[in-house]
């Protein structure tokens, strides 16, 4: 592998790790935050399984701006 597909690797797995712990930090939030992007989602009317890794995120990112200014960043 060249040095060049080396660091795209690298960059790619560096990403990767970030994504899985922006999704998997949902599991550490209260209630009235998971409940809210949960219905945040619902509400875009497409199956939660065909959401793509980037909308995911994007509905996290906004749900997450919009509940801090509600609660303040108490998540």
């Amino acid at each position: 592998m060249s040095l060049q597909n080396n660091k795209s690797v690298t960059v790619t797995e560096s990403r990767l790790i970030e994504t899985a712990q922006k999704i998997g930090s949902i599991a550490e939030k209260n209630n009235q935050f998971t409940h809210g992007l949960a219905l945040r989602l619902f509400k875009l009317k497409k199956p939660f399984e065909l959401l793509t890794i980037a909308e995911l995120i994007e509905q996290i990112n906004q749900h997450t701006i919009s509940y801090n200014a509600v609660f303040g960043g108490e998540s």
